[in-house]
């Protein structure tokens, strides 16, 4: 009786004695991996940034100063180089 309990706990040893060496190895395998690669990322975010507008002066536009009295030609040369002068102003207000 004796001796099977002997060969019992002998078993029982082996085993948990492979336990523990299956267990370190792999604990081992662990730490021989190489370290990961690490690589630079770009990563874009939009920052609000502050709005600066820069006043366009308004023009003195050439109707402004016609009188009721004025004849119809001079008017129309006015009207004409208003068109002119607005043309002038939108595109400046276009770029700015």
């Amino acid at each position: 009786m004796r001796m099977i309990q002997k060969a019992v706990e002998n078993i029982t040893m082996q085993k948990a004695g492979r336990k523990a060496s299956l267990l370190c190895v792999l604990a081992l395998a662990g730490c021989a991996s190489p370290p990961p690669v690490l690589r630079p990322v770009t990563v874009e975010v939009p920052v609000s940034t502050p709005c600066v507008r820069v006043e366009v002066p308004k023009p003195d536009f050439a109707l402004a100063h016609m009188r009721p009295m004025d004849d119809i030609a001079a008017k129309m040369r006015a009207a004409l180089a208003e068109i002119e002068q607005r043309k002038a102003y939108e595109a400046e207000l276009a770029v700015r």
